[in-house]
C-alpha cells in the first residue's frame, strides 16, 4: 500500500469514528453562548494554534459567535510568556478577559496536554482556570490520555490510531470540525463568498 493510500485511509477512519453526539453538545453549547451573549475562546500550540487562528475567525464571520483566539496577539502573548512565565501565559490571558461562567474555552491539542513530562502545560493550565470560573471547556484532541480531558465538558477524539501521523491526522481533523461547525444551519449564519457567489448564479434571471 502506497503512502499516499494508508495516509487518506487513515484519515476516512478518522473521521468515521469521530462522535457525532459530542459534535452535536459542541454545536448546542455555541449556539447557548451565542444566545446568551457569552464569548469562545480558542486555544492552540504549535500548529493548533493556527487552526484555532483560523476557527475563531470563521465562527465571528461565518456563526456570529464572539470568538477569540488569544495567541493572535503576538504583543500580548509573548509579555505573557515573558513576564508570567511559559506554563502559565494562556491563563493569565483568560483571567485579564475576564473568563466567566457564561463563556467557552475550545482547546485544539494533538496530545491533549502531559503535565509530568511538561507537554502543552499552558493548555492544561487554562482549562483549569476556565473550570475553576465556571466556563464551559471543549478539548478536541489525538489522545485520550490527554490532561485536557478530564476537565473538558465536551471531549472530540480525533485519532486515525496511527502513532506514526498522529499530530498530521489530528491537526487536519481539527479543521473539519470547524468547518462543519459554521456551515450547520444551526450555527451558520451567513455563507462564505465562493458560496453565496454560487448560490446567486443559480437564482433565475428575471
Amino acid at each position: 500500500m502506497s503512502h499516499v493510500t494508508a495516509f487518506l485511509d487513515d484519515m476516512g477512519r478518522l473521521l468515521g469514528n469521530i462522535d457525532q453526539a459530542a459534535v452535536d453538545r459542541l454545536v448546542a453549547l455555541l449556539a447557548s453562548v451565542r444566545q446568551e451573549n457569552g464569548r469562545v475562546f480558542v486555544l492552540g500550540l504549535g500548529g493548533s494554534a493556527g487552526n484555532a487562528s483560523h476557527a475563531a475567525a470563521d465562527l465571528r464571520r461565518l456563526a456570529g459567535v464572539d470568538a477569540y483566539c488569544p495567541t493572535d496577539n503576538v504583543n500580548e502573548f509573548s509579555a505573557a510568556i515573558n513576564d508570567d512565565g511559559w506554563e502559565d501565559c494562556l491563563a493569565v490571558m483568560l483571567r485579564t478577559a475576564h473568563l466567566g461562567p457564561g463563556d467557552l474555552v475550545i482547546v485544539f491539542s494533538v496530545g491533549g496536554g502531559d503535565l509530568g513530562r511538561g507537554v502543552s502545560v499552558p493548555l492544561v493550565r487554562a482549562c483549569q482556570y476556565g473550570a475553576a470560573r465556571g466556563s464551559r471547556v471543549v478539548s478536541v484532541v489525538g489522545r485520550r490520555e490527554g490532561a485536557v480531558v478530564p476537565l473538558s465538558d465536551v471531549v472530540i477524539h480525533v485519532t486515525s490510531g496511527n502513532p506514526a501521523t498522529l499530530t498530521m491526522h489530528a491537526e487536519a481533523a481539527q479543521a473539519v470540525l470547524w468547518h462543519l461547525l459554521v456551515c450547520d444551519p444551526r450555527l451558520r449564519q451567513r455563507p462564505g463568498h465562493w458560496e453565496k457567489l454560487l448560490e446567486t448564479s443559480r437564482v433565475p434571471r428575471p
